[in-house]
């Protein structure tokens, strides 16, 4: 392009020279040819110099992509590169990291320069001085003089505020202490000393641990046998509530948990003290050493973090205990009809105080949660969910026969003292527990049964229909009818009058319950004031037999379909009754 616009120019000139030559040679030119001349020079140099800017902007953007594309294409080596380091190690103590090239050699390169540097320092009697010497790079480490190692920006941690003076002069310390102990390690005295200072603290280990054993088996004895005393006075109606051999196995099965635990703490402490007296275990026993006290560190600190928050979950079992013993107070006086409340019987007192005080512990159980420590751990949430699935999968029964009681308790079905009979079930109403209620026959057994089943079952209270003390007995027997109504009503009003403990207010009754096929039946309800379960039954075995032997007297037979069709004799003999049992 440079020679068109030199030959467009030397053409253009040559041009005018035969122009100025055209016109006689006087030196006066042709304007008009003269200042299209100039126009036409004019527009080639622009044209040329335009073309120059846009080659150069394309080498330019070329050159551009180029670098993008080289640095791009290699970042994992530039970042090898950065990373790239290497430990100084003195016996086996770490003494600084070096990282990246320094003057052409690599970290590796670098240590090992330093390791035959210190090691030629170490080989002379007197012991070595380590000092530091700030250059232009950044700081060198010295021993006797010699340099050892250069620290420079490179081997420092920026983002945590390190100058290679700095970590220099760490390094220095390190490398004083290192080396203080290889020259030691190499002296006999030295691993004389070590030697019996790690065998006497394995006798220490050892009479620690034979103390410990000693005391953990002597405390289990004797925790063992005050638990077994006070289990054995924790009876129920005669009955053992908790079983000894289990306390004693639970109790030993602690401490020894207790003692291998506190075993091999020491253990752990033991290793530590002597791997740290041989230089050439020592990191081994110091790292062990660090990482136990951090961990002892990390627990006395989590303890510490827990401590505001068990507080809180101790001012609220303090918070549920006192509402407690609030509720008692007034349960106690309601119950003792010292405080008269319209809404509760005194009759209603204890299972209400029962289900207060289940709900007062749930409610403080579910505020104190978050507080647990540990509570929002994985492991705990985990824990949880299982002991709820548990306890919805296995406790779907004794809910049930929960609500069974409630609804028993709250519903004043039966109360404590009824006479009820339920199936072939009858006896005295003991206690109406939550999951089940204990009856006392007249037999003087206690007969246990489900709440869900009492309210499933057809159940008849003799108590409740007599206002006051006591309870109702009945009698049912089938007269045939030829005996007369009135007859069989007399009979039995007559039997009723000659049992003693029946009370004569009111009066006992007869009523006719039913007319079956070959019989009738009649019932006999009386009123005894007694409260004893086995005197109950006994008068009411009384007034059965009362009933057959005035029917025997007067030669009426209580009958029944099974007996017409097994029985030829439509009556009694009287001849066959002993004479000692007429009477």
């Amino acid at each position: 392009m440079s020679q068109n616009f030199g030959d467009g120019e030397g053409s253009a000139l040559a041009e005018r020279r035969q122009v100025g030559a055209g016109y006689g040679g006087m030196g006066s030119p042709n304007t008009a040819r003269e200042k299209e001349d100039l126009r036409k020079a004019r527009r080639t140099f622009l044209d040329g110099s335009s073309a120059l800017r846009r080659l150069l902007g394309a080498w330019l953007v070329s050159l551009g992509m180029a670098l993008t594309v080289l640095f791009s294409s290699h970042p994992a080596e530039a970042q090898a590169l950065t990373r790239e380091s290497e430990v100084l190690y003195v016996g086996d103590r770490a003494v600084v990291t070096l990282r990246g090239s320094v003057g052409g050699y690599t970290a590796r390169e670098r240590v090992t320069s330093a390791n035959e540097r210190l090691e030629r320092a170490l080989t002379k009697s007197t012991p070595p001085k380590v000092t530091l010497d700030d250059v232009e790079l950044g700081t060198r480490v010295l021993v006797d003089g010699e340099p050892v190692f250069l620290v420079t920006r490179g081997d420092v941690d920026v983002q945590i505020g390190e100058t290679p003076h700095f970590l220099a002069e760490e390094s220095a310390k390190r490398l004083e202490r290192a080396i203080a102990e290889v020259r030691r390690q190499r002296s006999q005295p030295f691993m004389l000393q070590a030697l019996l200072t790690a065998g006497a603290g394995t006798l220490v280990y050892a009479i620690l641990l034979w103390v410990l054993s000693r005391l953990a088996t002597r405390l289990t004895r004797r925790l063992s046998l005050a638990a077994a005393s006070r289990a054995d006075r924790l009876q129920a109606r005669g009955v053992s509530i908790l079983d000894t051999g289990r306390i004693l196995r639970f109790i030993r099965w602690v401490f020894v948990a207790l003692t291998w635990v506190m075993g091999a703490g020491a253990t752990i402490i033991w290793l530590a003290f002597v791997l740290s007296q041989f230089p050439y275990t020592r990191a081994w026993g110091e790292g062990l050493g660090a990482n136990l006290r951090r961990l002892a560190w990390e627990v006395a600190v989590s303890i510490g973090r827990a401590v505001p928050e068990l507080l809180v979950v101790i001012f609220i079992a303090v918070a549920a205990r006192t509402a407690i013993a609030i509720s008692s107070w007034f349960f106690d006086r309601v119950e003792e009809r010292r405080l008269l409340v319209a809404w509760m019987d005194p009759e209603l007192v204890r299972p209400t105080r029962r289900v207060f005080g289940f709900l007062v512990w749930v409610f403080a159980l579910a505020m104190a949660y978050p507080y647990l420590p540990g509570s929002d751990t994985e492991a705990f949430k985990g824990l949880s969910v299982l002991v709820g699935l548990m306890a919805s999968l296995g406790s779907s029964s004794v809910i049930n026969q929960a609500a069974s009681g409630l609804t028993l308790m709250y519903a004043r079905t039966i109360k404590v003292g009824d006479f009820i009979r339920i199936d072939d079930a009858e006896g005295t109403v003991v206690e109406i527990g939550v999951v089940a209620t204990r009856i006392r026959t007249g037999l003087g057994e206690m007969l246990v049964l489900p709440n869900a089943k009492i309210l499933s079952s057809m159940m008849k209270n003799y108590s409740q229909p007599v206002h006051g003390d006591g309870c109702v007995l009945d009698v049912e027997v089938s007269v045939g009818y030829t005996t007369p109504w009135r007859v069989a009503q007399t009979l039995l009003l007559q039997a009723a009058d000659d049992v003693p403990g029946l009370s004569p207010t009111p009066p006992p009754f007869v009523r006719q319950v039913a007319l079956n096929d070959y019989n009738a039946t009649y019932r006999l309800v009386a009123r005894t004031p007694e409260e004893d379960p086995i005197v109950r039954a006994r008068i009411l075995s009384d007034l059965r037999g009362a009933v057959r032997d005035i029917f025997e007297r007067n030669g009426v037979d209580i009958i029944s379909p099974q007996y017409l069709s097994l029985s030829q004799r439509t009556s009694v003999p009287r001849a066959e009754t002993p004479e000692s049992l007429r009477s």
